[in-house]
């Protein structure tokens, strides 16, 4: 299980740090929130306050976006540079949204063309669309997965099964050997009226789910329970500190 951690201060770092390490948790992803946070230097100081966490960089292609292609590239391939020489060895590449011109297949094409120095990339997939925008989806996903270097698909958060499973089958038509993981939302009070009151582009929970803590756990144990048959990592969405939050969806994981 891996936490998705939104890192908005720098005092946010220690209390996440001492948080993570209480629970014996090691596997982060630093989110990219804006232009203005810079979450490689994030990641190094969580790093150095954990030299044991298992750090995937989010770059979010939307926020390197300048007047031109090749301004937009300059960007991106600074970051890439600087990630490789920290020492950062997954990177989290999605488009962002709204969508640019310049977006994560351009950012692939990049990174092939920079001789790609990470060990593992990730890209999104969103099983969750209607029908013809799902079409767009798949072509997508299959443009993503023809670089050998993409490792993981991260899928979207929701929390119907069927879809999910219809991802995992689609994800892997592709390719079978492309390992898979995927967005959880934390059942807790604090999150879900978050969600509820900030929506994220894509995402598509019911009201049953962010308004009801009996349903909201049963859905998270069912779609934990279908990742743990299919062999998909689960990525925990956090919006802040939330210490209830985490040993709560620990305490279901444990109980599935």
């Amino acid at each position: 299980m891996r936490f998705d951690l939104t890192i908005r201060a720098d005092s946010d770092i220690p209390a996440f740090a001492e948080l993570l390490a209480k629970l014996g948790l090691r596997d982060v992803n630093i989110t990219n929130t804006d232009r203005d946070r810079d979450q490689l230097a994030d990641a190094i100081r969580l790093r150095e306050r954990m030299p044991e966490a298992d750090i995937v960089l989010h770059v979010a292609v939307k926020h390197h976006v300048q007047a031109s292609a090749d301004a937009t590239s300059s960007s991106l391939r600074k970051l890439f540079d600087r990630a490789a020489k920290e020492g950062i060895r997954k990177i989290l590449l999605v488009s962002g949204y709204p969508r640019e011109r310049y977006n994560v297949l351009d950012g692939l094409q990049l990174l092939q063309s920079m001789g790609n120095r990470f060990e593992e990339i990730f890209c999104v997939y969103n099983p969750f669309f209607d029908p013809a925008r799902l079409r767009e989806e798949h072509e997508r996903l299959e443009r993503k997965l023809s670089y050998p270097f993409v490792t993981d698909i991260c899928m979207q958060m929701g929390v119907d099964r069927h879809k999910l499973t219809k991802g995992i089958e689609t994800i892997r038509s592709f390719r079978p050997d492309a390992r898979i993981s995927c967005s959880v939302a934390m059942p807790d009070a604090k999150t879900r009226k978050h969600l509820s009151e900030n929506p994220l582009y894509g995402v598509f929970l019911p009201q049953s789910f962010l308004q009801n803590d009996e349903i909201a756990a049963e859905a998270t144990a069912d779609v934990l329970r279908l990742f743990r048959d299919e062999r998909v990592s689960p990525v925990v969405y956090m919006t802040e500190l939330n210490a209830a939050g985490l040993e709560r969806i620990l305490e279901i994981e444990r109980g599935i």
